[in-house]
């Protein structure tokens, strides 16, 4: 009888390593990854930020940003020293969670890695390149996790987290992330993104080079603005040197287009790319809150106000960001401002 129940035995073993094969070959022995943190629906709850001396230009984005943000949103600071992070909170005047690094890092938080809804870390498969600054963010997305008490891993493929938007059950990205991976062919690289956020991903194949927060931002009811170049081009000041070139242009409308032709409605807003490389006055780098738009102000009255007024006419409260002394440096609020958690 022994005998018969340890065979027994044996075989139930035997068919539960069968099973658990079949499943892993079919790639369900793990649940599916969970979705990227939405762009603009539910409410923010949590977001993290880089905070370093000496770069005193983000102070007055910190400033209008935290002041206006609800106080029970929880903050996390990355820094090289703890006593910067108290820095931080004398600066804003909120309680900040501190993610230590140990090392000299930059101020753009968004680029160094994506977030899932629960909580999972992506860092791109590779260390940016640049300044020895730039090099150590790439250690912020796993202190990072720990902190929170998330898991973090590495995707297949090189990115900024700006390449990406999450909105509508997607994913969209463009061209400018692609070319970061030329060793592989866009529907690869397609095919491995939408693996890893478990989610379609929608595709611009001809867009501006730069991260699509500059470029287009979702607004809720199926709705992108899109930046019109030839309209902030109307608004700009006199004497700002600017990006004259046509191809800029019609490299928003592509953009536009590419939306429209995957099923969704295009509201245009100013946008207005200067002579300096990435230094754009944008107005879709925001950070929004279901009817709630934390909006760059650049100091250009007429830009800034005709901006403002877009979003009022969509429904948005405008809550005004001061981004005057960052946008130069190639980014704005979004760049700065990582939104890891939503409602």
């Amino acid at each position: 009888m022994k005998r018969i129940l340890f065979g027994m035995a044996q075989a139930v073993l035997a068919a539960a390593a069968i099973h658990a094969l079949v499943l892993a070959l079919r790639g369900g022995s793990r649940p599916a990854p969970a979705p990227l943190v939405d762009e603009q629906a539910g409410r923010i709850r949590a977001v993290e930020v880089h905070y370093a001396p000496g770069s005193e230009f983000v102070h007055p984005t910190y400033l209008d940003f935290f002041r206006q943000l609800p106080a029970d949103v929880e903050i996390f600071v990355a820094v090289e020293k703890l006593e910067h992070a108290a820095a931080f909170e004398q600066l804003v005047g909120r309680r900040a969670k501190a993610v230590v690094t140990g090392k000299p890092i930059t101020t753009w938080a968004r680029d160094r890695f994506l977030i899932l809804a629960d909580g999972t870390v992506i860092a791109p498969a590779e260390p940016q390149a640049g300044c020895p600054e730039r090099i150590n963010d790439a250690d912020v997305p796993f202190l990072l996790a720990r902190a929170m008490g998330e898991d973090a891993r590495k995707a297949g493929f090189r990115f900024d987290g700006g390449d990406f938007c999450a909105a509508y059950g997607k994913v969209f990205c463009s061209s400018t992330w692609t070319a970061r991976n030329p060793e592989r062919s866009a529907t690869d690289l397609i095919r491995l993104a939408e693996g890893t956020f478990s989610q379609p991903v929608v595709w611009l194949p001809v867009a501006p080079r730069h991260h699509v927060g500059m470029v287009f931002v979702p607004v809720g009811g199926k709705r992108f603005l899109v930046g019109d170049v030839r309209w902030g081009r109307r608004l700009a000041p006199a004497g700002l040197a600017l990006d004259e070139s046509e191809s800029i242009a019609a490299e928003f409308d592509a953009a536009a287009a590419s939306l429209v032709a995957a099923g969704y409605e295009v509201t245009r807003v100013p946008v207005l790319p200067t002579a300096k490389e990435f230094a754009w006055i944008t107005y879709t780098n925001a950070i929004l809150e279901d009817r709630v738009v934390y909006l760059p102000q650049f100091g250009r009255p007429a830009l800034d106000a005709a901006a403002a007024q877009v979003y009022r006419d969509l429904g948005f409260e405008v809550r005004p960001v001061d981004v005057s002394q960052d946008y130069e440096k190639g980014g704005t609020l979004h760049c700065l401002v990582h939104v890891l958690r939503r409602d």
